[in-house]
């Protein structure tokens, strides 16, 4: 004998096997939906489908199956200046890469070169710049009484490439059932 179901009978059945946390509110209306489509006269099995299916969340999906979203990260560096015991008067540059952030500084001390007359603190400033071409990593130094910095800022994600590198590694790699406010539903591979 068989009994045709609803989406309310399709959830009520996760929770009499005890399979509740398996899947949101969300994920079992796409995986009645997903299994509507492949045939409305399927026999339900709870326990084949939370075997076969999954529901993780970006992080845990990453995590998982070790995702590389190393593309979707953006390396920040600060760069910035100030006169020693006093606190700078403008905020530091925040730039997307360390060659920017050197930049930066070296046009900041282009502007000081331009103000001043003196010699000794143009060869100064020039030989700094020298410096900092020469600087593979943070740095901090001081020339003619400015203290000049770079360093490394929290990298910034960018959380719709990372959705996009996930989608795709899924796709790619499994059946994606489709997404939720919280994740992913997917075949188990």
């Amino acid at each position: 004998m068989k009994q045709t179901i609803g989406l309310s009978d399709f959830r009520d059945a996760f929770i009499h096997a005890g399979r509740k946390e398996n899947f949101s509110y969300e994920a079992l209306e796409l995986l009645f939906n997903m299994c509507e489509e492949i045939d409305e006269n399927m026999e339900l099995d709870v326990i084949a489908l939370c075997c076969e299916y999954y529901e993780n969340d970006l992080d845990t999906v990453i995590s998982e199956y070790r995702i590389d979203v190393s593309d979707a990260v953006t390396k920040q560096w600060a760069a910035g200046y100030n006169q020693p015991g006093y606190m700078p008067d403008n905020e530091a540059g925040i730039l997307d890469s360390f060659d920017n952030a050197k930049d930066s500084i070296i046009e900041t001390i282009d502007g000081f070169i331009e103000g001043e007359e003196n010699e000794e603190k143009i060869a100064q400033f020039e030989e700094a710049k020298d410096w900092i071409d020469q600087q593979t990593g943070e740095f901090s130094f001081t020339v003619n009484n400015w203290a000049f910095w770079v360093s490394k800022e929290a990298d910034l994600i960018d959380e719709d490439a990372k959705l996009d590198i996930v989608r795709e590694y899924l796709n790619d790699n499994t059946y994606l059932v489709s997404e939720t406010s919280t994740g992913f539903v997917y075949q188990a591979f």
